[in-house]
């Protein structure tokens, strides 16, 4: 469902607020980028026409991945009040960190992953002041989108839900992008969702630890929401996310007509 908000913009005319939202359990936001486009070139005849594919359930039959009664009754979510916050990351700067941010097991980290573990890095140094523990444990799930990723690759306008998770943390391997990728090609989700299923359980668990922080890291970094978005009204000013829909989440996204990024 969507909600417009139009409001004077002074000498400029009437803008307008256009809110979407969409179930996490049926797509993503490669879906959800996909849809926009589709609808704005629908509304305005303008841009090139982008024509969604259903073909999720070819890929991914249904099957059951639920979790283990005995995990089940021991998860218990906590209800948390958060505020939001947006920083903004100039080109130069993420250029920066390229020398300070690689490691042994991740040589060449991606732009993404430079300013996620920056983020993480602050976020740690800030919560082990306010416990006043330097060893509390900490750990970063990173969604990732493996339509192109996996065996066979999807289009870029498939609607569904294909999204990979990254976990790291001290008590886990930090795996890089590139690891992943090339765990995800190894067989088709049709055979094998461990890829996607496994992080995930394994993410549940570690967000209802007492003895630990869990940090979400969701990157919609390289989606056209900003070139596909023309209603006829011309292109967006600002596109961003809503209010988290936990504790800890970070949203990476790009900077209108910058080589920047935004959180």
């Amino acid at each position: 469902m969507f909600k417009p908000t139009t409001f004077k913009c002074g000498a400029i005319g009437l803008g307008l607020c256009l809110g979407l939202c969409l179930s996490h359990k049926i797509a993503d936001a490669a879906t959800l980028s996909t849809f926009i486009r589709s609808w704005a070139n629908n509304a305005s005849g303008i841009g090139q026409k982008v024509d969604p594919i259903f073909n999720a359930m070819l890929i991914t039959p249904p099957r059951d991945i639920s979790m283990t009664p005995s995990d089940l009754e021991n998860l218990k979510i906590r209800e948390h009040k958060s505020a939001t916050k947006r920083f903004v990351f100039n080109g130069s700067k993420i250029v920066v960190l390229r020398a300070k941010a690689p490691s042994v097991s991740v040589k060449q980290p991606t732009k993404m992953e430079r300013v996620a573990a920056l983020i993480w890095k602050c976020a740690m140094k800030a919560s082990r002041t306010n416990f006043g523990s330097s060893s509390r444990l900490s750990s970063l799930y990173q969604n990732v989108n493996i339509q192109n990723r996996i065996v066979p690759p999807l289009p870029n306008n498939s609607v569904g839900k294909f999204v990979g998770s990254l976990l790291r943390g001290q008590k886990t391997h930090r795996q890089s992008s590139e690891e992943f990728c090339k765990k995800a090609k190894r067989l088709p989700l049709s055979e094998d969702i461990s890829v996607i299923s496994e992080p995930q359980n394994e993410a549940i668990r570690m967000l209802t630890s007492d003895g630990m922080d869990f940090y979400v890291c969701t990157s919609w970094f390289r989606f056209p929401l900003y070139e596909g978005a023309d209603f006829g009204c011309g292109k967006p000013i600002w596109v961003s996310s809503a209010i988290p829909t936990a504790k800890n989440m970070v949203y990476l996204m790009d900077i209108k007509g910058r080589d920047g990024m935004e959180s």
